[in-house]
């Protein structure tokens, strides 16, 4: 999968099913090794709790919600 197609993809939390918008509009976090995305930051948190990333998309588990 290329970057662009990445951060063209939108952000759900599994818990509460909220939108938190898009993966472009955060930085990510890939391994250089393996090329896994690691997590995702924001606001100096980093969101490591990456469910699946789907066809359109990254499905997060965020524990409380956001």
């Amino acid at each position: 999968m290329y970057y662009s197609e990445l951060t063209a993809k939108e952000l759900v939390n599994f818990r509460d099913g909220k939108k938190l918008g898009w993966a472009g509009g955060y930085d990510l976090v890939i391994d250089a090794d393996s090329g896994n995305l690691l997590s995702l930051v924001v606001e100096k948190r980093s969101w490591a709790s990456i469910k699946r990333i789907g066809t359109d998309v990254i499905i997060l588990d965020l524990p409380g919600g956001v």
